[in-house]
């Protein structure tokens, strides 16, 4: 039951990371060889009951919190992240979170493994496209940057995001996508290089 806690974070020996990281590209879950964790959150709603949730995985956690879109600080090398929740569809912008991206990718390991999660759509759903157009008309006009395709603000602000996006966001932050799938909820795992 190794590790190292450093502030909360795991780093496992050498030989525990590349066997995650191979069992990651295969499509599988870490074991349970993961013995303690750091959640960062800029909501502190739900995270009672998600502590009861980790304590019954016999999994020590730890709970910061961050500024919305930051990465946590320090110098501090991680095993794997989760941006979960829906939190990556939540920063507006391909540039804000390209630069998030590149940030956590520092943050990692190599060979490590993000999972990210968002809402999905297909490429030619119309409603994006509209609303894209409207949207930048009234950015034009206001001096503003103008929006991504899959910008949307049902139920609330969101991007949507197809698989080309996801990837090439990932591409550019330094991260290899070796899974992507629209269901049951949107979510991929990039591999840092």
């Amino acid at each position: 039951m190794g590790g190292t806690r450093y502030n909360g974070v795991l780093r496992g020996t050498e030989q525990r990371a590349t066997a995650r990281r191979r069992q990651w590209k295969r499509g599988l879950w870490p074991s349970r060889s993961l013995v303690q964790a750091t959640r960062f959150r800029v909501q502190f709603d739900i995270d009672l009951a998600r502590q009861q949730i980790f304590n019954q995985t016999r999994v020590d956690t730890l709970i910061e919190l961050i500024e919305r879109d930051t990465v946590p600080a320090g110098d501090i090398l991680y095993d794997g992240a989760i941006i979960g929740w829906g939190a990556y569809m939540l920063i507006q912008g391909s540039k804000r979170r390209i630069s998030f991206l590149e940030k956590l990718h520092k943050q990692l390991e190599e060979g490590s493994p993000l999972l990210v999660s968002f809402f999905a759509r297909a490429e030619s759903d119309k409603i994006f496209i509209a609303a894209n157009k409207i949207a930048n008309l009234f950015r034009l006009v206001l001096r503003r940057e103008p929006t991504d395709v899959g910008h949307y603000l049902q139920p609330n602000y969101c991007h949507w995001f197809v698989k080309d996006q996801i990837q090439a966001e990932f591409s550019k932050a330094g991260l290899e996508t070796v899974f992507f799938s629209k269901k049951p909820y949107g979510h991929a795992v990039g591999i840092s290089k």
